[in-house]
């Protein structure tokens, strides 16, 4: 893919303060397959994509009902002409509406932000993303290159 310009753009830390953290790919300049790279197709690589991040944010997030660690996903937030974002989040209506949240409340940002108090420490889903940065812009530059490849075969 040496040469196709596909720029891969993480969140930054103004970014954190809803719960999420995302990932956005453009095809800028791609003047000939702009037509054939849709965001539509790029969606399901994005999504493929952060999906380790998901799950290691799931694994090391803290546990006690289940409920905030449970409301992890990964959202599919925009998809324009060549552009797909979505992000890892955490909480909202999945973690309020929840049964084992007795309280109804989304406290899932004060677990974020200060820890919980077995000890769990902060910023577990920010890390989660960050430690698998690499990995998935790897993941969506292998992806945007299968893709390419099949509409110029």
């Amino acid at each position: 893919m040496a040469g196709v310009p596909v720029r891969v753009t993480t969140g930054g830390p103004g970014d954190y303060f809803y719960g999420d953290v995302g990932i956005r790919v453009n095809t800028f300049g791609m003047k000939k397959l702009q037509a054939g790279v849709t965001g539509e197709m790029l969606m399901p690589i994005v999504l493929e994509a952060i999906e380790p991040a998901r799950l290691d944010a799931f694994t090391n997030w803290a546990y006690l009902t289940g409920a905030s660690r449970d409301s992890i996903e990964v959202v599919p937030l925009e998809v324009g002409p060549q552009v797909a974002r979505a992000a890892l989040q955490v909480g909202g209506d999945k973690l309020i509406n929840d049964p084992r949240n007795v309280q109804h409340k989304d406290y899932a940002p004060y677990l974020e932000f200060n820890g919980s108090p077995g000890g769990t420490p902060p910023g577990i889903l920010s890390m989660a993303f960050h430690n698998n940065d690499a990995a998935m812009r790897a993941a969506i530059h292998a992806g945007v290159a299968r893709l390419i490849q099949g509409l110029i075969a």
